[in-house]
């Protein structure tokens, strides 16, 4: 390979590292911009809880099981905001990981493209200390991923019992349960 095509080679892994750093806060962003929703949607259904709840105490018996129903509701939309806000931070640490990933690997190829006779002490035990690092990193990001599939699991097996527990006070139709926040990070992670 000629001096011009590894210089080439090199511009274009180099523009590849940028558009995929330019993806991550792209992401980034669009998870923050989720979590300020979640926020607001939290308190306006904080506040339809209330005006339930105060339904609930003041209606007569007829109308009861209605203002529980709805209650049930609100329980359980609030649930489902919690939900996708804990899956919108672990996207957060996600992408944390992938970033200090891509800069681990950015210093080791420079540091690999040193030849023997380039290398100091420092470059070396900096070679080292990156090769560990980049280890870590690996590792927590499949602990992560393996963390999310328990979540999820968790969360499949809690919408069984909480259909159940609709089904036993009467209400057929459920609320759309929230999911699916970490399915942005496919191609990151």
């Amino acid at each position: 390979m000629t001096e011009r095509q590894k210089k080439r080679l090199e511009e274009k892994r180099q523009r590849d590292v940028r558009q995929q750093e330019l993806k991550r806060l792209r992401v980034s962003q669009e998870i923050q911009r989720e979590l300020d929703e979640i926020d607001v949607k939290k308190i306006e259904l904080e506040n339809q809880h209330a005006d339930i709840q105060e339904c609930l105490t003041l209606c007569d018996k007829n109308k009861q099981v209605h203002w529980e129903n709805e209650c049930l509701k609100i329980v359980q939309q609030k649930h489902a905001l919690q939900r996708l806000e804990d899956e919108y931070i672990f996207a957060q640490k996600a992408l944390t990981l992938a970033n200090e990933q891509s800069q681990t690997e950015q210093e080791l190829r420079r540091l690999y493209s040193l030849s023997a006779q380039q290398k100091t002490i420092n470059d070396n035990q900096r070679e080292e200390q990156l090769l560990e690092k980049s280890t870590r990193l690996v590792s927590e990001r499949d602990r992560l991923t393996n963390e999310i599939e328990q979540i999820r699991l968790r969360e499949l097996e809690e919408d069984q019992r909480i259909t159940k527990a609709y089904q036993l006070h009467g209400v057929h139709q459920m609320p759309r349960l929230i999911s699916g926040a970490l399915d942005i990070l496919k191609d990151i992670i």
